[in-house]
């Protein structure tokens, strides 16, 4: 057998005895990063849909099922607590696994996404929550200022747009934001990478001749999800 696995430099483990990667911090520097890109181009607010600059700016993790333009996220340049509306079924579990964001910051957001809403659901749904965010806005000040918005559905946008906002595209800001990384984000691609690895050594060690593609597959599959990857890709 090929002895082509090597072990990880970093623990998947978070212990108590080595600093490995430190997922406060990075969830700490991210949205730092975040609101010093915002100040930079002027805009006090960001509405966050897409589930990877979700995860980037609050360390929350969308569930599969979850998805674009389901939950959204105010993140504010000058205030470090965002509000997130979330998904009804998992709005209770995520809000007590995410001590880092204050529970009184959640609201209830709504399922745009599912092929079994209606036109009318997604209107009305679409209005709620617009104005629950031009609510929030309004509270700090800022319903006249430029809002960046990373992706909206055309039901959340134009409620939005009635009510008065000055919506300004975000994705270059994001963009921006995300291509630089921290120290625990350059670990966590080391530690991905070294996940890939030993799916590739897996496959090495274990193919043979006459083995179908699917069965290539979950040699693949089982390495990476022993091994700490999620959704089939690190």
């Amino acid at each position: 057998m090929l002895e082509q696995q090597k072990r990880l430099w970093y623990g998947t483990m978070g212990i108590d005895w080595a600093e490995r990667i430190d997922f406060a911090r990075m969830r700490q520097e991210r949205l730092a990063k975040m609101q010093a890109t915002l100040k930079k181009h002027g805009v006090p607010a960001l509405i966050v849909t897409g589930s990877a600059a979700k995860r980037y700016c609050t360390g929350i993790r969308s569930p599969e099922h979850v998805g674009p333009g389901d939950s959204f996220v105010l993140v504010f340049a000058e205030d470090a607590n965002s509000i997130v509306w979330e998904v009804p079924a998992i709005y209770y579990h995520e809000r007590g696994r995410t001590p880092w964001v204050q529970p009184e910051n959640y609201r209830v957001g709504s399922s745009f996404w599912s092929v079994s809403t209606g036109r009318l659901y997604r209107e009305e749904e679409g209005r709620r929550v617009a104005q629950e965010i031009y609510d929030e806005l309004k509270k700090k000040g800022l319903a006249k200022e430029r809002i960046a918005t990373e992706s909206l559905f055309p039901w959340v946008r134009a409620p939005l747009q009635n009510l008065g906002l000055n919506l300004v595209d975000a994705l270059d800001m994001v963009f921006e934001t995300m291509r630089t990384k921290t120290q625990d984000e350059i670990s966590c691609m080391k530690m991905g990478g070294a996940i890939v690895d030993i799916a590739f050594a897996a496959v090495m060690e274990k193919m043979r001749v006459g083995m179908r593609e699917n069965e290539v597959a979950s040699l693949v599959m089982e390495a990476l999800w022993k091994n700490g990857c999620e959704r089939g890709k690190t």
